[in-house]
Parts: structure tokens; sequence; C-alpha cells
């Protein structure tokens, strides 16, 4: 489906330029995957998925390093209250306020789990190599789709081109 897209832009866009101003430059494959390696999206987000697991890869998320956990809450409230003394008076309290806040901090640190927090170091480590790899994967495909497309292209203007000096 990409391939159709990439074809088609291609092709309107050499004969747009093929009609409207004759004193243009034609474009090159190399200027054709230049422009489409600058304004692919799906490089860019490959290259964005290749960044994340770049950063995902460090002791603490392995499980190695120690984890600090801290909280903190903070509540309260408006009550209306009447109260009635040993005396007898009554007292009407009106829009009583009352916060209340609480906190911590948790420390804690696994010191052996098997061997488990070497081995997830390891998977991202190896997530990391898939994600370049996927990241290059999606290079060269688009550079064929360019590339198909541009030849899909210029066959077709020999074709217009051999068809109007038929005629």
């Amino acid at each position: 489906m990409k391939s159709k897209k990439i074809q088609f832009s291609l092709l309107m866009l050499l004969a747009c330029s093929a009609t409207s101003v004759m004193a243009q430059e034609k474009l090159s494959l190399q200027q054709a995957i230049s422009i489409a390696l600058q304004n692919n999206y799906d490089i860019k987000l490959v290259g964005n998925d290749v960044q994340i697991a770049k950063n995902n890869v460090n002791l603490g998320n392995a499980g190695i390093l120690p984890r600090v956990d801290a909280s903190f809450a903070e509540g309260g409230g408006i009550q209306n209250t009447t109260r009635t003394q040993s005396s007898g008076n009554e007292q009407t309290l009106t829009g009583v306020k009352n916060t209340n806040m609480s906190y911590g901090v948790a420390l804690g640190w696994t010191i052996f789990d098997g061997l488990q927090m070497f081995t997830n170091y390891e998977r991202l480590k190896e997530l990391q190599k898939l994600g370049e790899v996927n990241s290059r994967g999606v290079i060269l495909t688009t550079i064929s789709d360019v590339v198909n497309a541009y030849y899909s292209v210029s066959k077709e203007q020999q074709l217009v081109s051999a068809r109007d000096s038929a005629l």
C-alpha cells in the first residue's frame, strides 16, 4: 500500500514538474531517496522507538539498583457541627476546616533474585539491538519503494514520450 502511495506521489510530482515549467531540473534518484528518508513518518517513528529502547537499557530498569518510593497525600474537609456542653449550652460551628497530610519514603533493594536482574539487563540490550535492526529494515524498505516508484515513473514517462512521438 505504501509502495502505491509513493509511486502515485512520484508520478504526480514528475507529471506536474514536466508540464509546468520546462526549465526545472529533473528529480534524481538520489534526491528522491533523500526526500523520502527525511519526510517518512515510519522512519521517524521507528527512530523514536530506537531511542526509547536505548533509554531503557539501564541498571535501574533491570532491577539491579535499589528502588526508592515516595508517597504524599493531602486531604481535608469542611464540616458544620453542633455540640452541647455539660452546662447545657449549645454551640453551633459552621465551616469548620480540617486538613491532614501523610507522607512516606521507602527504600527497597533486591539482593538476590536468582540472577533474573542480570537476565533482564541482557534482555533490555537485546531489545535495543532489535529496535536498531528494525529501523534499518524500515529504511531499506523505504529506499526500495522509492527506487521502484522512481523507475516505474521513469518508464511511464518514456512510454508517454514514445506515444507522443508516434502520433
